[in-house]
């Protein structure tokens, strides 16, 4: 386990998750960056959860392995940017009833990085009417339906 004084800072997470998204472009044309600061926004503002929200995209979309995150981040933290990495060995809906089944703090974070990055992907998607708008309806409300169970 990483000691507090030595995980990055939310700055340094943002600044490899800008590094490791570099000019990578989003279905709308937009820089994918944009989308990982607003999903940063949408969720609490500690730094657990904004260096997940900063990283949520830079296990599935670059080189960047957990390994090479590993001496930066708490245990919760990399595993939760484990769970929240699809690499399409499992559909969608397993994806994201994997992140909302997992346990323990890890399994909070990445499901509230997971709500912020689906009502991001919902909004882009609704404005440029692009069909997935379903796909992502459809799994931000299995996530919100398991949330509710879990509060009674």
């Amino acid at each position: 386990m990483v000691e507090p004084s030595r995980r990055i800072s939310v700055p340094g997470a943002r600044e490899i998750a800008v590094r490791a998204h570099g000019d990578q472009r989003d279905r709308d044309g937009s820089f994918h960056i944009a989308h990982v600061a607003r999903v940063a926004e949408g969720v609490p503002d500690t730094d657990e959860y904004q260096r997940v929200a900063w990283l949520h995209d830079v296990l599935e979309d670059s080189d960047i392995t957990a390994d090479e995150l590993r001496d930066q981040l708490s245990a919760a933290e990399i595993n939760a940017l484990c769970l929240l990495t699809h690499d399409g060995s499992e559909s969608y809906t397993e994806y994201v009833r994997r992140i909302i089944e997992a346990e323990g703090e890890a399994g909070m974070l990445a499901r509230a990085v997971k709500q912020a990055d689906m009502l991001d992907n919902l909004r882009r998607c609704a404005v440029g009417h692009d069909p997935a708008v379903a796909q992502y309806g459809e799994a931000l409300g299995a996530l919100w339906t398991a949330e509710g169970a879990r509060r009674r």
